[in-house]
C-alpha cells in the first residue's frame, strides 16, 4: 500500500495557483506505488480544489478558522486519511502542533515566502521546530530558516512547451503574470512601458493575473497615457501556453521568493527581465537568459526593455538559453526526486 501524503494549502482561489501546480506536478512524478497524494485547503473551497482533483489528487476543503467546527472538521479529515506524511505549505507552528496532536504523521514544512505582504517586511527568521523536515523553495528563503537545516528544493515545471514566437506582423508583445498586489511591482512596469510606446508604436503589454491592485493599475495606465496599449487579461488557465505569443517576459517584483511564473516563461523560450531580489538570481542568469534590474528602478527597467526590443537576435539567443536552463535545472522530475528523498528521510 502506498504511503498517504496530505498536502496542506491555504486558499483554493486562483491566487494560490503556484503552490497548487507544485502539488499537481508531484502527483504526476512521484512513484504512485509508494505515495498517494491528498490535499486540504484551509480557507474553503475554490477553483483549485477542482484543478487538483482533475490532476489525480484527492483534494478537500475546510474552513479551519470557522469557529470550533473548522478545527474539528480538519482533525476528522486527518483521522480519515491517516497520513504517513503531512506536507504543510500553509499555516504556522500552531497548525504544526495541531497536526502533531491529531495524527501520528511525520511533518514536512515547505516554506514558500520571504516577506509578510501585509506590511511588506521580511521576517527576522522562519522557525518551525515542530517539523520533522523543512523545505525551502530558494536559497533566499533557506537563509531565513533558523533552528533546523532546510532542504533546498526549487520548484519544477513542465519543459515540453513549444517555443514562444510572438505574433508575427502584429508588433512586439511584452508579457507578465502574477497576482496584482503591491509586492509584484506592476506599477513600475507600467511606468517603464509608458517610456517606450513613442519609439515603439506597435508594442503591447499583456498583464496576466488578478488581484486587489487592478483598479489602481488601470488608473495608472490611463495616467501614463498608455492604457490603449495594455491588456489586463485576468486569471488565465492557459498560462504558460499564453506566453507563447509573447516576445519577452518581465517580472518587476519588489520581493520574490522564487518566481514560478518566470520559470514557466523560461521554459517556453522567453528572454526575461526581472528584479534582482529574493530567489530570482537563482533562476535568471544576468546577461545570459535575460537581465536583472534593481527593484522599483523604472529607468533601469525601461532601458533593458528597450535593449531587448531593439535586439531580435539577442532575444532569440537568451530565450534558447532560458529554455535549456529550465529543462536542465528546474524540471518536474528533478523536483519530485528531491521531495521523495525528503519523504524517505522522515519515514526512516
Amino acid at each position: 500500500m502506498p504511503f498517504p501524503v496530505l498536502h496542506i494549502l491555504g486558499s483554493a482561489a486562483v491566487d494560490g495557483t503556484g503552490i497548487a501546480r507544485i502539488v499537481s506536478g508531484l502527483s504526476r512524478e512521484l512513484d504512485r506505488d509508494r505515495f498517494k497524494l491528498h490535499a486540504c485547503f484551509l480557507c474553503g473551497d475554490g477553483a483549485l480544489t477542482k484543478y487538483l482533483l482533475e490532476n489525480g489528487v484527492d483534494a478537500r476543503a475546510v474552513r479551519l478558522h470557522e469557529n470550533l467546527l473548522g478545527p474539528l472538521r480538519f482533525v476528522r479529515l486527518l483521522r480519515e486519511i491517516k497520513p504517513a506524511i503531512v506536507h504543510q505549505h500553509s499555516g504556522g507552528p500552531r497548525l504544526t502542533r495541531l497536526v502533531r496532536w491529531a495524527s501520528g504523521a511525520k511533518i514536512v514544512v515547505h516554506v514558500h515566502g520571504t516577506i509578510d505582504e501585509a506590511n511588506m517586511r521580511h521576517p527576522e527568521a522562519i522557525n518551525h521546530r515542530g517539523a520533522d523536515a523543512l523545505i525551502a523553495n530558494s536559497e533566499a528563503v533557506a537563509r531565513l530558516v533558523s533552528g533546523a537545516r532546510a532542504h533546498l528544493i526549487h520548484a519544477g515545471v513542465e519543459t515540453g512547451y513549444a517555443f514562444a514566437s510572438g505574433h508575427p506582423g502584429q508588433g512586439l508583445v511584452i508579457g507578465t503574470a502574477g497576482r496584482l498586489t503591491e509586492v509584484k511591482g506592476h506599477v513600475y512596469l507600467i511606468q517603464a512601458f509608458a517610456r517606450l510606446i513613442n519609439d515603439f508604436p506597435n508594442i503591447r503589454l499583456e498583464i496576466c493575473g488578478e488581484g486587489p491592485n487592478r483598479a489602481a493599475l488601470e488608473a495608472e495606465a490611463r495616467r501614463m497615457n498608455c492604457a490603449d496599449a495594455i491588456s489586463f487579461l485576468g486569471w488565465r488557465n492557459d498560462y504558460p501556453t499564453l506566453a507563447l505569443g509573447w516576445d519577452m517576459f518581465v517580472l518587476p517584483s519588489i520581493e520574490e521568493s522564487f518566481g514560478i511564473a518566470l520559470l514557466e516563461a523560461m521554459s517556453t523560450g522567453l528572454p526575461s527581465i526581472a528584479s534582482k531580489v529574493g530567489g530570482i538570481p537563482e533562476l535568471l542568469v544576468d546577461g545570459v537568459t535575460g537581465w536583472l534590474v534593481p527593484p522599483r528602478d523604472v529607468s533601469a527597467l525601461a532601458s533593458r526593455m528597450r535593449q531587448l526590443l531593439n535586439d531580435q537576435e539577442g532575444r532569440l539567443r537568451m530565450g534558447h538559453m532560458a529554455r535549456h536552463r529550465a529543462r536542465d535545472q528546474f524540471s518536474l522530475q528533478r523536483m519530485a526526486k528531491k521531495v521523495e528523498a525528503v519523504y524517505d528521510s522522515v519515514l526512516r
